[in-house]
């Protein structure tokens, strides 16, 4: 419960309590898959060197499938740590993960996971029926009411999203990731003063996603302002200068994209990839990118970060 809310100082207290309950039983193998989970969740959110990251979650994953084999959660947690250490190679995740579901179909987590493996893909039909699937199996888990959510997002279905967002929200506050996915859906179904309203309910400190200057940006150019737009450029570029921005090249992609620069926004996105933020992953799914998607040089940017020969549709 604690690593469902998503905060800094709660995965911090659920790394304690999952090795207090190995220090126990140190045969138990769900402490392990827990560990795992969130060694996963800091390298993934920039809390934690990716490195480190990777190398401590694999040994979390590899103890527990050394204490049961077939466990779908130590299965699940194995997949999670390989799409990482991998780079994003979307195949041998779908190796794992594939694995997983074939030892636990019942499973709402491995549904779950499966169905954003769809996402990531880009099947988001096929990435709804699964996370349906799992809300059924586990109706009051919030991470799967949040994955549903953006995935209706992905489906332009904005009402049935925000209604899963706030059910998730109710069950666990999840304050920064709450706010930020209602001003998505406004931002994705064109309603840009209410998106921008959303947004700036947004805590400065707490934007977990490093994503609300490269958001107001693209609202600027789209309300028509132009300068304000580029002048937001002008700060991203300077606090990545001076060491203080994560995700520059992401944001300016938005930004750029806001103002039709395809070249500028193409430009940044490439190098976007290398800052790994999770956001990207769902490039191929999320209705922002829908004007790009059809372009050659857009699904080379795809397979490329994929490491796959050819985008699979």
């Amino acid at each position: 419960q604690l690593l469902r809310s998503g905060a800094h100082p709660d995965v911090l207290n659920a790394i304690n309590m999952f090795e207090e309950a190995i220090a126990i039983d140190p045969d138990f193998v769900l402490p392990y898959t827990g560990l795992c989970m969130c060694y996963t969740f800091m390298g993934a959110w920039g809390l934690m060197d990716q490195q480190e990251s990777n190398s401590k979650s694999e040994a979390c994953a590899r103890k527990a499938l050394e204490i049961d084999p077939s466990h779908p959660t130590a299965l699940l947690v194995h997949a999670m740590s390989i799409f990482w250490i991998s780079n994003w190679n979307l195949d041998t995740y779908a190796e794992a993960l594939t694995k997983a579901l074939k030892t636990a179909p019942g499973s709402a987590e491995v549904r779950l996971y499966y169905g954003v493996f769809r996402l990531i893909e880009g099947k988001v039909e096929k990435a709804l029926s699964e996370i349906l699937l799992a809300k059924k199996l586990d109706p009051l888990n919030s991470v799967i009411l949040t994955r549903l959510g953006y995935t209706y997002l992905c489906v332009k279905e904005f009402e049935l999203a925000r209604e899963q967002f706030r059910e998730a929200h109710a069950l666990v506050k999840m304050d920064m990731y709450y706010q930020f996915m209602i001003t998505w859906s406004y931002l994705l179904e064109e309603k840009y003063e209410l998106a921008e309203a959303e947004l700036q309910k947004i805590e400065e400190g707490k934007d977990g996603y490093h994503l609300k200057r490269g958001t107001a940006g693209y609202l600027h150019a789209r309300l028509g302002r132009r300068e304000e737009a580029l002048q937001m450029v002008d700060e991203i570029s300077s606090l990545d200068k001076e060491g203080k921005m994560r995700f520059s090249h992401l944001n300016l992609s938005l930004i750029y994209s806001g103002l039709d620069q395809r070249e500028q926004m193409y430009s940044h996105l490439e190098k976007a990839f290398n800052e790994k933020a999770i956001t990207l992953m769902f490039l191929q799914a999320d209705p922002f990118w829908e004007n790009y998607w059809k372009e050659a040089r857009f699904k080379a940017i795809v397979d490329k970060a994929f490491h796959r020969k050819t985008t699979k549709k």
